[in-house]
């Protein structure tokens, strides 16, 4: 039988995610912006932003997992 994840693990899952939200309400304020402007938005431009959204994702979705992973093992 393994070990049950700490508190601590588990805070720290949850602290590790703090950046890719950040980065996701970034890129939301930046959609917004483009959004509510007049100007013509080049296709590059929002194909980088999607890249870099979806890589965003896709570390917070593994992130989150892990997150709740350490929660189910530490309430054990």
């Amino acid at each position: 039988m393994s070990t049950p994840a700490s508190v601590a693990a588990v805070f720290s899952a949850v602290s590790d995610m703090e950046e890719e939200v950040r980065d996701l309400v970034g890129f939301a304020q930046a959609l917004c912006v483009f959004g509510g402007s007049s100007i013509s938005i080049p296709p590059k431009a929002v194909y980088v932003l999607a890249e870099a959204l979806e890589a965003t994702a896709a570390r917070l979705e593994m992130q989150w997992e892990l997150a709740f992973k350490l929660a189910a093992e530490a309430k054990q």
